[in-house]
């Protein structure tokens, strides 16, 4: 099973950081605040950060193993 996201950054505030969810089983699954995104593991250490701009993102969630795909715009 896999998802699609669009991520707007305008959409998202300046400097804090939103929590996005796994929709099937709640999980965390990365923040994102209009300067950047961090994929981060339960612990809070950053896996990956990437800037905006058209990135393309694919993550799974570690609980129920469904695939998002991001796009961060």
């Amino acid at each position: 099973m896999f998802v699609t996201m669009y991520v707007y950054t305008n959409e998202l505030p300046g400097i804090e950081l939103t929590l996005f969810r796994c929709l099937y089983c709640g999980r965390g699954l990365f923040k994102a605040s209009a300067d950047h995104v961090i994929i981060a593991n339960t612990f809070g250490m950053s896996h990956t950060s990437y800037e905006p701009g058209s990135n393309y993102i694919e993550h799974q969630c570690h609980s129920c193993k469904t695939l998002y795909k991001i796009l961060f715009k």
